[in-house]
């Protein structure tokens, strides 16, 4: 009697309710083991993603030129990317103190005219950003450290690692990972050229507005693609902000210049260049790296858009095979 009596619905909502509560109330240990558990395989994340890009580079040279002669290009222009690298920050160096000192001037200057208290938030930061430092210090090195050594030991066994994969898959679980896999390579592929792009479009459009930090601008809109739609907003905000400290008629010129960049990149480089990979709502792009930001940090910020692509990749691929089934199946 009290068997059919009893709603299960009502039991099963209430346990569910009962498992919220304990979690919520011991969430300082649940975060704390989270927090753990990312910091233990981040290293792990950073190095598959470096090794993967790598591969990818290795194995486009490959397709022209013979395996010595790849290896050979491929190690002489990681070294002269990053002997560039550094000889351009050092050369824009004098761009950063001025972009810095801008931004600095235009802070102070708003803040007092609207009572703001400067002196107390510049303290606030202060504070923040010397908390730790030498324990921040040493886990950047040690983070550095690891990555570089886990990504030169993948990298070296990757192709041991496909093969491993495909002999544990079965033929349907390696077509999947394989459609996933050609997804992700368009996009990488498309990323890459993207980021050359918007260094040269934007130090290009910046220099003939006239703006003094047009490298620097530039550079740092091909460094902030990694973010898409958000990374360009803080390159245009930066621009402006310095164009309006140094004049009128620099702001109003760096305005049209970003009405430019816009335009261009909305409707001729950005089709262009991901004409070929998954098409993504500028919407989901959005939920997608806010979403990673909030649950794994910068890391999240930089995977949410791969991410995406695989799950939308992996609905595509299931809908498809499903189609085929009905299809030979007569339904």
């Amino acid at each position: 009697m009290i068997k059919n009596n009893l709603n299960y619905k009502l039991v099963n909502f209430l346990l569910v309710l009962l498992i919220i509560l304990i979690i919520y109330n011991t969430r300082t240990l649940w975060l704390s083991i989270y927090d753990f558990c990312i910091n233990i395989i981040k290293p792990f994340i950073i190095s598959i993603i470096i090794s993967y890009v790598f591969n990818l580079y290795l194995k486009k040279l490959n397709k022209h030129f013979n395996k010595i002669i790849s290896i050979l290009i491929f190690i002489s222009s990681i070294i002269a990317s990053a002997y560039i690298l550094i000889k351009l920050i050092i050369s824009i160096s004098s761009q950063i103190t001025d972009c810095i000192s801008m931004i600095y001037y235009f802070i102070k200057t708003y803040f007092i005219k609207y009572n703001i208290n400067f002196i107390d938030l510049y303290n606030y930061f202060q504070k923040i950003t010397n908390i730790n430092i030498i324990d921040n210090i040493f886990n950047y090195i040690s983070l550095i450290t690891i990555v570089i050594s886990l990504s030169i030991y993948i990298f070296l066994d990757w192709n041991k690692i496909k093969r491993k994969i495909k002999l544990l898959s079965n033929r349907s679980t390696y077509d999947y990972i394989k459609s996933i896999n050609t997804e992700l390579e368009k996009y990488t592929y498309s990323f890459f050229l993207l980021i050359l792009i918007n260094i040269i479009e934007y130090s290009l459009i910046f220099f003939l507005v006239g703006h003094p930090n047009y490298l620097l601008l530039g550079l740092l809109a091909g460094i902030l693609s990694i973010i898409p739609v958000i990374g360009g907003m803080i390159t245009n905000v930066l621009a402006l902000v310095t164009a309006f400290v140094i004049n009128y008629r620099l702001f109003i010129r760096t305005l049209i210049g970003i009405l430019v960049l816009s335009i261009l990149d909305s409707y001729i480089i950005s089709p262009l260049v991901y004409s070929r990979s998954t098409k993504l709502h500028p919407i989901l792009v959005i939920i997608a790296i806010f979403i990673g930001t909030k649950l794994f940090g910068f890391l999240g910020t930089i995977l949410a858009i791969p991410v995406l692509i695989i799950i939308i990749s992996s609905y595509q691929y299931m809908n498809k095979k499903h189609n085929i089934t009905q299809y030979n199946t007569g339904e």
